[in-house]
C-alpha cells in the first residue's frame, strides 16, 4: 500500500467534526486550529463591526482628516472659522481667533500658519482644528487662492 501525501480523506462522521483515534492528524486537528483561528479572526471581526474611525464632518458635509480631528460636530476640535479672522500674509496666513470664532477659543489668539502646511478646504471656507489645547493649531484648511 502506498503512503498518501496530503490531508486524510474523511468519512461522513469526520466531515461533521468527529475525528477517529486511528486517523492521522494532518498537520493539526480541527480542535488545534480553532483557538488560533478565533484568536486571529476575533479582533478583525470586532474592527469590521466597529466600522472605520472617521473624523467628524464639516457643516457642509465633507470629512476632516482623521489626524486633524478629535471628537464630533458638537464637541470636536475642528470648526469653520469666519473669513474675517484670516489674513493672507507672506508665506501663509495669520489667523486672529477671538472667543466665539471657534468653540474652543476662550481668549484671543494670533496664529501664523505657513502655506506649506495648509490643507485644501473643499467648501471654500476656512476651518481650524485646535488640539490638544486651544493654544495649538493642529490643522488649518483654506480655500484655493485664485491667482
Amino acid at each position: 500500500m502506498r503512503s498518501r501525501i496530503g490531508p486524510p480523506r474523511r468519512s461522513a462522521c469526520c466531515a461533521a467534526g468527529f475525528v477517529h483515534a486511528s486517523m492521522p492528524r494532518w498537520p493539526f486537528s480541527s480542535m488545534e486550529i480553532e483557538p488560533m483561528r478565533v484568536t486571529f479572526l476575533l479582533p478583525l471581526g470586532m474592527l469590521a463591526l466597529a466600522g472605520p474611525a472617521l473624523a467628524h464632518e464639516a457643516a457642509s458635509g465633507w470629512q476632516y482628516e482623521q489626524f486633524c480631528c478629535n471628537g464630533n460636530s458638537h464637541n470636536g476640535d475642528c470648526q469653520m472659522i469666519p473669513a474675517t479672522a484670516v489674513r493672507i500674509i507672506k508665506g501663509g496666513y495669520q489667523v486672529t481667533l477671538a472667543p466665539g470664532d471657534h468653540r474652543l477659543a476662550t481668549r484671543t489668539h494670533i496664529f501664523r500658519l505657513p502655506q506649506d502646511t495648509t490643507r485644501h478646504s473643499p467648501d471654500g471656507e476656512y476651518h481650524l482644528c485646535l488640539y490638544p489645547t486651544e493654544d495649538t493649531p493642529r490643522c488649518f484648511y483654506a480655500p484655493d487662492m485664485g491667482f
